[in-house]
């Protein structure tokens, strides 16, 4: 018996449980969204005097890199964004001695100065009512990197050598791909985004295989983020009460 009444219930209450977790809240109008984004960023940068691939923000949560955005329509955005990052990686060099002295060579440091300017496109594949959301994504970004190496050798702790090298790379990179949005309230939204980005400055296939390790020149771009809906603006109407 008890049994029996237990499978009823759990009938009854199942579908109740299921809506809520598969139905998305409904925002009050098409808003304005900001976004708390951490990234790894492969993208191919050609130097003025060479070649290298080079990350734009690898992996870091911070006011950069930032994203704003705007839906035009309940499926369709708009989204703005940036990111800088400034590293520095230092030379760990190498200890000879001899009954002379002590030789130090390969100290020094590298400094890279990055940053990255995009628009996105993003169109919801599945309908709005879904709490997981499916976008495709199209956009294009502008990234540059700068960098100085600077290196040298020293005898006794007295510098024998040294050597300054300095050289940049800007290119715009068209970026498209997927994202998958889960919607928790009118408010927030967690997000992943997995994209491909392609270097549009031209470059033979043998070039893009040896710098990308493909001969298209495609890199990937995987990014999460935690998004904030303003819901600014009239309220979409309400339909009266029966």
């Amino acid at each position: 018996m008890k049994a029996s009444f237990l499978s009823a219930a759990l009938l009854a209450v199942a579908p109740r449980l299921l809506l809520a977790q598969s139905t998305a809240p409904t925002p009050d109008q098409r808003p304005f969204y900001i976004e708390l984004r951490g990234s790894h960023n492969n993208c191919e940068i050609r130097y003025q005097n060479g070649n290298g691939v080079i990350d734009i923000n690898p992996l870091d949560v911070s006011l950069f890199p930032f994203t704003v955005g705007y839906y035009f329509t309940p499926r369709f955005a708009v989204q703005l964004g940036g990111s800088y990052l400034h590293t520095t990686f230092n030379f760990p060099g190498g200890i000879r001695q001899d009954p002379t002295g002590t030789y130090k060579t390969g100290l020094g440091n590298e400094t890279h100065t990055r940053g990255s300017v995009s628009t996105l496109l993003r169109y919801a594949v599945l309908p709005k009512k879904n709490r997981l959301q499916v976008d495709a994504l199209l956009g294009l970004m502008w990234a540059r990197d700068a960098y100085v190496s600077y290196s040298y050798s020293t005898f006794n702790d007295a510098i024998t050598s040294e050597q300054t090298r300095r050289d940049n790379g800007a290119q715009f990179i068209a970026t498209a791909g997927v994202g998958f949005r889960w919607v928790f309230s009118r408010h927030f939204e967690l997000m992943y985004d997995h994209a491909w980005n392609r270097n549009l400055d031209g470059a033979p296939p043998y070039l893009r295989q040896q710098i990308t390790g493909n001969p298209n020149g495609l890199t990937t771009n995987r990014s999460i983020a935690l998004r904030y809906r303003f819901n600014w603006g009239k309220p979409a109407p309400q339909p009266a009460a029966p």
